[in-house]
């Protein structure tokens, strides 16, 4: 892999920094100008994705600009980072969000954020952003919170209703409560020890016969290539979101320590890992 620029990781950061600054200035034809003309957001993944140019309902606006309507509009964004790594056109945040919800609720939010990024009459612009979070977590944080939890719940249902439509706010909905859920993170821990170890009877166990690894700047290989020896992992704070699993990790890798993120994709019908993607600089 070719290493990158200063100037082009900078760039690349700064594209991806921009959506939620401008998301917090409420500033709706400036946030918009980050997308391409068919971006993707899937936020939190699991859920529908909402795609521009897309009208899932009828109406003057497009699916992009209803997420903006039902999920930027009405709330106080302020995002602290913890770390960000840069592969490719690929960025990936791990950030807490510190949202401030109407009704008075507040939360804040762990989360794992990848924007794919692709240059357009020179600029970066995001084609596709996935944000890896908790819903089903958030929503019991929220509620337990009190009066305004409460309060700021129910405004938020409504506001599904409203800005999205009935079909469309029940998927939604139904995406945050299925997925791999807390199956999960024990799973992704199982996978760094059989790993470690070598063992092929635990990773049968745990991972479909022809799930995949990807190292950054990589093509796809067999999971099953990779033993202790090669690759080194520890998975950190596993996070679940819809049929993924997205966690920071430390690895040891041709010789050398590093810190990077990961994403681990589920089987829908199995819940065994299909696929694990590792991202570090």
């Amino acid at each position: 892999m070719s290493e990158m620029s200063t100037e082009a990781r900078s760039a690349r950061v700064t594209a991806a920094r921009r959506s939620p600054e401008i998301a917090t200035l409420h500033d709706e034809p400036a946030w918009l100008a980050l997308y391409t003309n068919d971006a993707v957001v899937e936020d939190p993944v699991g859920a529908p994705p909402c795609q521009r140019g897309v009208f899932t309902r009828p109406g003057k606006k497009d699916d992009l600009e209803r997420f903006y309507a039902t999920f930027i509009a009405p709330s106080e964004i302020r995002v602290d980072v913890r770390s960000e790594v840069v592969v490719g056109n690929t960025v990936i945040r791990d950030v807490i969000l510190n949202v401030r919800l109407s009704g008075g609720a507040r939360a804040a939010v762990p989360a794992i954020l990848r924007y794919e990024l692709v240059e357009q009459d020179e600029r970066l612009l995001v084609s596709r952003m996935r944000a890896y979070w908790d819903a089903g977590r958030n929503g019991r944080e929220v509620l337990a919170s009190g009066l305004a939890g409460k309060i700021s719940s129910a405004l938020s249902g409504f506001r599904l209703m409203r800005v999205l439509g009935k079909d469309w706010a029940g998927r939604y909905l139904e995406g945050t409560k299925r997925g791999i859920r807390r199956e999960g993170g024990p799973k992704v821990e199982a996978l760094g020890r059989a790993l470690g170890a070598s063992d092929v009877g635990a990773l049968d166990a745990i991972a479909t016969a022809d799930a995949t690894v990807t190292l950054p700047g990589a093509s796809p290989s067999s999971l099953r290539s990779l033993d202790g020896k090669s690759l080194a992992l520890t998975f950190v704070e596993p996070m679940s979101s819809g049929f993924f699993v997205a966690a920071r990790c430390h690895a040891t890798h041709a010789g050398r320590e590093v810190r990077g993120l990961a994403f681990v994709s589920f089987d829908e019908s199995s819940k065994k890992i299909r696929a694990l993607e590792l991202f570090w600089e």
